[in-house]
Formats: C-alpha cells, sequence, structure tokens
C-alpha cells in the first residue's frame, strides 16, 4: 500500500521556503539603503574634510600638490556620490 504525502507539510515546506526569500529580499534591499545612506554621510564628512585643508593647508602648499590634492577630492567625491546613488 502507498502512503499519501501529507499535504500540510509539503504546504508548510513552501512556506518556509516563501518566508526565507522574502527576508532575503527584505535584507538586501535594507543593506541597499544603509549603504547609500552612509556613502551620503562619508561624502558629507570627505566635502568638509577637503574645505578644512583649503582654508589650512592650500596657501602653503606649491602648487604642484594643490593640483594633486583637487584632483584626489574629484575621484573621491565621485566614489562616493556613485555608492550613494547621489548625481
Amino acid at each position: 500500500m502507498v502512503r499519501p504525502i501529507s499535504l500540510r507539510l509539503r504546504n508548510a515546506k513552501i512556506l518556509a521556503r516563501a518566508r526565507a526569500t522574502l527576508a532575503r529580499c527584505d535584507e538586501e534591499d535594507r543593506l541597499q539603503r544603509a549603504t547609500k545612506f552612509w556613502g551620503l554621510k562619508a561624502l558629507h564628512a570627505c566635502r568638509e574634510a577637503f574645505a578644512l585643508d583649503e582654508k589650512t593647508n592650500f596657501r602653503f602648499m606649491p602648487e604642484s600638490e594643490q593640483e594633486q590634492v583637487r584632483k584626489w577630492r574629484k575621484f573621491i567625491e565621485a566614489e562616493l556620490r556613485r555608492i550613494s546613488g547621489d548625481r
């Protein structure tokens, strides 16, 4: 005699998988939002740091170093904007 498969057990497994999938999606969304948030915070801190550096150190730097710092600032801000999704 063949034993019937319990539909409750099968439904419980399907529901457990569905819940796990939804939890994973929610976690991914939360991580994306957190990454964007912290990217914006880092961008703000970077801008403040470079502004302070310009006020205090730029007048004592040779022109070549000033140009290098400007390139770094441009590169760093572009990367942080990309991370935070800020255009």
